[in-house]
């Protein structure tokens, strides 16, 4: 049995209505039910492809990465061990899934000022990703890998999203 990315997205839309219609009941405004369903959505989006697919019949090996910046060293030494594309990978899709979180969470959580609250924040998220990750694995499930250079790049690009936000910020 598999649970895909797809079912994710499927489970998310009868909350999506719930908490719609909770926003429609309060009277907000457009505006602010755009933005509650653009995080909402993007929250999905993280938790579908970080967590999901869950193959319940796979037993594939497991491996935890707790050598910092060994992704930049695999780049480096592509010459000697083969492609560096599995590492340039990772990074990208860590710079397309979390970029955009430094731009979304200032704009719907207006009231978090601080930028080390919201990073401190952003590294607790991270951190709980890939330990769900490695929860995975040890309920026997195992698909992802605990990497400590997710945790360092998610809040790496977290942060150049946050900058991008205060910038277009301070030119309104």
């Amino acid at each position: 049995m598999v649970i895909t990315e797809q079912t994710v997205f499927f489970l998310a839309i009868p909350i999506y209505i719930v908490l719609i219609n909770i926003c429609l009941r309060k009277q907000y405004k457009f505006s602010k039910i755009f933005l509650y369903s653009l995080s909402f959505f993007y929250i999905v989006w993280i938790i579908a492809f970080a967590i999901f697919p869950i193959n319940f019949d796979s037993r594939n090996e497991f491996m935890i990465n707790l050598n910092l910046f060994h992704t930049y060293y695999d780049i480096e030494m592509y010459e000697v061990v083969g492609t560096p594309w599995k590492s340039i990978k990772q990074i990208l899709w860590n710079f397309i899934l979390l970029l955009p979180a430094g731009i979304i969470i200032p704009i719907v959580y207006p009231k978090i000022k601080k930028s080390l609250h919201i990073i401190f924040i952003w590294f607790l998220i991270s951190f709980l990703i890939e330990f769900l990750q490695l929860l995975q694995w040890f309920i026997g499930i195992p698909l992802k890998i605990f990497d400590i250079d997710d945790i360092v790049l998610n809040i790496l690009w977290y942060i150049l999203g946050f900058i991008i936000y205060k910038i277009v910020k301070r030119k309104k």
